[in-house]
């Protein structure tokens, strides 16, 4: 105020919308601290009450320009191991700080996009995967910014994906006889090289299996079975793979 005696209290205002409550005047003066102002250039007054001695009036306006916080990107593996194999499904989580930033993230193997646009909930998004392949990977994530934090990229993550050794299967009629009659028993024996693998196999009449999942051991898996119907049966083995 331009007078000393002036009494009352002045408000402070962004724009039309008050950020103060009422502030009693002391020796002609009135402050105010905020930290919350958005982001932008914000048109800042100050609203006198007046008195018994002084209209009330308002102030020219102030102009302060709050710039955009920057927000900070970090990027994990939070499931799933690295190195993985081909058609591993592995899993990258970004966290921004401040938590309290909203928005999304995109994650990207070295310029390319691999997912679409996750929104942020509680500073974190996440994207699966199974699709990578051999070879290695520089995965980002790129965080939109919103209306108070920039925009920001996180730290490239070296994700390295490996082939799997190539297996083959093959399959014998162990016990009994082929041609076989209805209701005699059949020994069917599948044999995985290298011989080291481990994992399981499952017998298939056609499109049907006719076995639960069977242990390896030693590279191989037996189905002992008497109930094929009469007829002609394509029996083959399917192996599950492993690490």
């Amino acid at each position: 105020m331009s007078s000393s005696t002036a009494t009352g209290s002045v408000q402070f205002l962004d724009g039309s919308t008050p950020v103060s409550p009422a502030i009693p005047l002391s020796n002609g003066t009135a402050s105010f601290t905020i930290a919350t102002l958005p982001a932008g250039a914000r048109s800042i007054t100050a609203r006198y009450t007046g008195n018994n001695l002084f209209s009330p009036a308002v102030s020219s306006a102030f102009t302060e320009t709050i710039l955009k916080s920057n927000a900070t990107v970090s990027l994990t593996l939070t499931a799933g191991s690295n190195p993985s194999f081909v058609g591993d499904t592995i899993t990258f989580t970004a966290s921004i700080a401040p938590p309290a930033a909203t928005g999304s993230v995109v994650f990207f193997d070295g310029s390319t996009a691999i997912s679409n646009a996750f929104p942020l909930a509680t500073g974190t998004a996440s994207f699966s995967t199974s699709f990578l392949a051999a070879g290695t990977h520089a995965i980002t994530v790129q965080y939109s910014g919103d209306a108070d934090f920039s925009d920001a990229i996180s730290p490239v993550l070296s994700h390295t994906v490996k082939s799997r050794t190539a297996t083959s299967t093959s399959l014998s009629l162990t016990v009994g006889a082929n041609p076989s009659v209805f209701g005699a028993p059949l020994t069917f024996t599948a044999r995985v090289t290298p011989i080291g693998s481990t994992g399981s196999v499952t017998f298939f009449d056609g499109d049907a299996p006719i076995s639960a999942d069977v242990p390896l051991r030693s590279g191989s898996a037996s189905l002992r079975i008497s109930t094929l119907s009469a007829g002609i049966h394509s029996i083959t083995a399917h192996y599950s793979g492993d690490a």
